[in-house]
């Protein structure tokens, strides 16, 4: 071959070796733009993520520090009041009838501030609540409740149990903790029974109770008995509460969680 030939062919291959080059840079830089906006799209879900979890803490925190004030205002203080009335009654009592009587009021005063004071702690300790799981403390409160009350309390479990997000389980506890409050506070029930349903798209809890209900159209304008916080909370856990009552026909409280696909099977 002359050297006239070899001169196109070394040309030709000269360029296909450049294009060969252009285009395994253009492909490399492509994939490494791809990368860096996946890691992008990655850290930016991570941070709205952290965003959502930690406005979810704030919200929570505000409710609690306020339901804290509440409680202690209406129905810690009022507690002490009764006992010290009680005491005071107590040193001046005549008979052994009304002592027996005085100490036996004030025997039941003391067991529902101590359920209280409990209740308090365990809203102000999360991270208890976190170690014990949903159905470990619920199966707790029920227990102390039954024991220092004497009411007839239970936990039913339905489906293969699995712990949802701390943060999940958390909401969900203060609501039915807020529906257990308003149980002993007014209903005056015999019972009162949990229901926690696993299935693999939701979580459905139930609260009822057989004591003297109350009509739910009245539940919006009624204060002090906790709906708000209970609906307040729902919408943070993005579920659904309902609510079916009836005078003299107790009261049963359903919150369906359906977003759980964040769950931990075990």
């Amino acid at each position: 071959m002359t050297d006239i030939n070899v001169i196109p062919v070394f040309i030709a291959g000269t360029i296909l070796l450049v294009l060969l080059i252009f285009f395994i840079v253009a492909y490399l830089l492509i994939h490494k733009g791809k990368q860096n906006r996946y890691e992008i799209e990655k850290s930016k879900m991570i941070y709205e993520h952290q965003n959502k979890i930690l406005g979810i803490r704030i919200e929570e925190h505000d409710v609690i520090m306020s339901d804290i004030s509440k409680e202690l205002q209406a129905n810690i203080s009022p507690f002490l009041d009764h006992i010290k009335t009680n005491l005071d009654a107590l040193s001046v009592a005549r008979t052994d009838a009304a002592r027996v009587a005085t100490l036996t009021t004030t025997k039941t005063i003391l067991h529902r501030l101590m359920w209280d004071v409990r209740r308090l702690s365990h809203t102000m300790n999360s991270e208890y609540i976190a170690r014990m799981g949903l159905a470990g403390t619920l199966r707790e409160e029920l227990e102390f409740i039954e024991a220092t009350l004497g009411q007839h309390c239970e936990l039913k479990i339905g489906g293969a149990q699995y712990a949802l997000l701390p943060e999940k389980e958390l909401l969900i506890y203060r609501i039915a903790q807020e529906a257990i409050h308003n149980v002993l506070k007014h209903a005056r029930a015999q019972a009162l029974i949990i229901t926690l349903l696993y299935d693999a798209d939701v979580l459905t809890m139930e609260v009822a109770d057989n004591g003297d209900g109350f009509d739910k159209s009245e539940v919006h304008r009624t204060d002090g008995i906790g709906f708000f916080n209970m609906m307040q909370r729902t919408r943070l856990l993005n579920g659904i509460l309902d609510i079916d009552a009836h005078p003299g026909k107790g009261c049963t409280i359903k919150l369906c969680v359906n977003d759980i696909t964040a769950a931990i099977k075990h």
